[in-house]
């Protein structure tokens, strides 16, 4: 792989007011194929610079097909991008706002987030129950990556952020004398492939299942895979100024 050298600060995310990124969204399915009739242009426009949490952030504007659908807070420190994240929003109990790291030019791997609870609320074929949640974020950086599209070639480095939840509960089915051990399993990931001075050139969610395995016998054992299209945006147009 291609020897790549962090720059002082992260050249590869230019955040400044007035810089904004175009992309051609479309849904993929489980074999990463798109999805006939998803394509919307997703836009994103740096609107401000402040301060959130002692860091300096960059509020970006997010539209959906020219309608403004939300807004992504971003900041770097040197060598490192971070996001804001909301637990009210991204389904994380009782962490509130705070800072992950999404890139990182000094090393490969990084631990974003660890958490177990074992008191948490969780609904089950319609019952509400207390389980065990174990939740692991985690980054990557990969080797810089030569990729192919139909009008040049572009070297970009890749970054992966991996969430990985298991949830534990015992569950009594319809007609058991015997509780059954329940195990839910999810793991989604998250595909950031940046562009040198440019920022995010491809962004994909990665289709996904969720698992549920129980070891009950009963006829209504819910052991069983639910399968989630994903999602991919590619860069059309920018202004990325440092």
């Amino acid at each position: 792989a291609p020897v790549y050298n962090p720059p002082e600060t992260i050249k590869f995310f230019p955040l400044k007011v007035g810089n904004y990124w175009v992309y051609e969204f479309n849904e993929i399915d489980g074999n990463f194929n798109i999805v006939p009739g998803t394509e919307s242009i997703d836009s994103f426009v740096v609107i401000s610079k402040q301060t959130v949490l002692d860091k300096i952030a960059y509020p970006i504007l997010r539209y959906k097909n020219n309608k403004p659908i939300d807004t992504l807070y971003l900041s770097k420190e040197g060598s490192k991008l971070f996001r804001l994240y909301s637990g009210a929003t991204d389904s994380i109990r009782d962490i509130g706002l705070t800072w992950f790291k999404i890139g990182d030019l000094d090393v490969n791997d990084w631990n974003i987030f660890a958490n177990i609870s074992s008191d948490s609320n969780y609904v089950f074929e319609n019952n509400k129950v207390i389980v065990s949640l174990h939740i692991t974020i985690n980054g990557t950086r990969l080797s810089l990556e030569k990729v192919l599209f139909p009008k040049e070639t572009l070297m970009l480095l890749p970054i992966i952020l991996k969430d990985d939840r298991k949830t534990f509960f015992d569950y009594y089915f319809n007609d058991d004398t015997v509780k059954s051990n329940i195990e839910i399993i999810t793991q989604k990931n998250e595909r950031l492939w940046f562009q040198q001075n440019i920022g995010i050139y491809m962004w994909q969610f990665d289709p996904y299942n969720i698992l549920t395995r129980s070891d009950s016998t009963n006829k209504y054992n819910p052991s069983r895979i639910e399968r989630f299209n994903g999602w991919k945006r590619q860069l059309i147009r920018y202004k990325a100024e440092e």
